[in-house]
């Protein structure tokens, strides 16, 4: 999955026009996907989650400033989906964090701006 997303980032998978339209119907937030759900408001990403009985997904594109990323949560044989779904949240404002984190920093690591 995460393959996929980032050739259809680098616009290596479908034509311009295509891609853009992709973009805009992964970029209508649903209001059920857990990558965003812990995140700063006005986060930009693509999302698209899924879920049968004992499986959790979650897959984004996020556009950080400065510092793009790619993150695919997948969760199977789940005897309590609920913390499948509370993972897929937790996971998803690490990564953010973390690539926030550097987007901000110097090449040598320093953090000099606040978020």
């Amino acid at each position: 999955m995460m393959t996929l997303l980032r050739l259809i980032y680098e616009g290596k998978f479908l034509n311009k026009e295509l891609t853009a339209d992709f973009f805009k119907m992964l970029g209508t937030h649903k209001g059920d996907g857990h990558l965003l759900r812990d995140l700063p408001e006005g986060t930009v990403a693509a999302t698209k989650h899924g879920w049968l009985e004992g499986v959790r997904n979650d897959s984004g594109i996020f556009f950080l400033q400065g510092r793009p990323y790619i993150l695919c949560v997948m969760f199977t044989y789940l005897s309590n989906e609920k913390q499948g779904e509370e993972a897929i949240s937790k996971i998803s404002r690490l990564a953010f964090n973390y690539f926030d984190r550097v987007a901000r920093a110097t090449e040598y690591g320093r953090v000099v701006s606040p978020r």
